[in-house]
C-alpha cells in the first residue's frame, strides 16, 4: 500500500516522509525475519540490497576473477609490446606468478577449465558445474576473436598479393564460398569483414576508372590537337606547292641564247 501511494506523491517532501516510514516498517520486518535490508540511498555492505527500481543483482565473484586475470594478460602484453627495453625485460619478472598459471589469457581459461574436469562428473558440486559453463563461455568468446583476427589477416595478405581489381574480388569471392553460413556471431563478424573488403574494392576500381577516363578523355584531346596541327600544315604546304606549280608555268620574256642561235643557224646549214 505504501509502494502504491507513492506514485501519486508529487511534494518532495512528503516523498521523503513516506520512504523514512517504509524504512522504519522495514527495520521493525529485519528484527522479525533475521534480514538485512539497506536502502537505496545508503552504503555500506549487505546480504539483500532492495533499490526503488526492485531487486539488486550480487556481481559474480567467479567471473570478477576472470575480468581480473583478462586485464592483468593485457597489461602484460602493454609491457612486452612496449618501446621502453627496460619495461620489457622487467615484463616477465613482474608477471611471472600470471604467467605460471597460463602463457596467455585463453591457457589461464583452459588450464582452469582443467581442474575442473579432473573432477568426475557425479562429484563436481553445482559450483563447479556453473564455473565450467563460464569458462567455456570465456573460452569461446577469446577463440572467436582469434580465429576472426587469423581470418582477417588471412583476407588482408591475400587481397596484398591480387594485382588487379578483378583478382581482389574473385579473393573475396573465393572467401564467400568457404562460410560455414550457420548465423553465428563469427559468421557474421566474418561476413562483415568480408562485405567491407568488397566495398573497398569497389572504391579502388571506381577511382581506376575515373583515372583512365580522364586519360583517355586527355589523350583524345591531345589527338584532336595533333590532327589540327597536322591538317594545318598541310594546308600550307599545298598552299606553297600551289604556289610553286603556277610560278613554274609563266611564259618567259628572256631573249634566247646568242650560242644557242648560232648553233641552230649551222645546223640548217648543213
Amino acid at each position: 500500500m505504501k509502494q502504491e501511494a507513492l506514485k501519486h506523491l508529487t511534494n518532495n517532501d512528503d516523498y521523503k516522509k513516506a520512504m523514512a516510514e517504509i524504512e522504519k516498517l522495514q527495520k521493525q520486518a529485519d528484527k522479525i525475519t533475521g534480514k538485512t535490508t539497506t536502502s537505496s540511498g545508503s552504503g555500506g555492505g549487505s546480504s539483500h540490497h532492495r533499490s526503488s527500481g526492485g531487486g539488486g543483482t550480487k556481481k559474480d565473484a567467479f567471473l570478477e576473477k576472470l575480468a581480473k586475470y583478462k586485464s592483468e594478460y593485457s597489461r602484460f602484453l602493454k609491457w612486452v609490446n612496449s618501446n621502453d627495453p627496460i619495461i620489457q625485460q622487467a615484463a616477465k619478472k613482474e608477471f611471472d606468478g600470471l604467467l605460471k598459471q597460463g602463457a596467455t589469457y585463453i591457457d589461464y581459461l583452459k588450464n582452469q577449465r582443467d581442474i575442473i574436469l579432473q573432477v568426475d562428473v557425479a562429484n563436481r558440486s553445482k559450483t563447479q558445474n556453473k564455473q565450467l559453463r563460464q569458462l567455456n563461455d570465456a573460452i569461446a568468446e577469446e577463440t572467436k576473436k582469434t580465429v576472426l583476427e587469423a581470418f582477417n589477416n588471412e583476407l588482408s595478405d591475400s587481397l596484398s598479393n591480387a594485382k588487379t581489381v578483378i583478382e581482389m574480388l574473385n579473393v573475396i569471392e573465393a572467401k564467400r564460398k568457404q562460410l560455414a553460413n550457420d548465423g553465428t556471431e563469427l559468421d557474421n563478424a566474418e561476413k562483415e569483414a568480408l562485405d567491407n573488403a568488397e566495398k573497398q574494392a569497389q572504391e579502388k576500381a571506381k577511382q581506376q576508372t575515373d583515372a583512365l577516363l580522364t586519360e583517355y578523355a586527355s589523350f583524345v584531346e591531345q589527338k584532336r590537337r595533333l590532327e589540327e596541327q597536322f591538317n594545318a600544315d598541310m594546308e600550307l604546304l599545298n598552299r606553297k606547292r600551289a604556289k610553286a606549280s603556277t610560278g613554274g608555268n609563266r611564259p618567259s620574256n628572256r631573249q634566247p641564247n646568242k650560242e644557242v642561235q648560232h648553233g641552230h643557224k649551222q645546223g640548217r646549214r648543213l
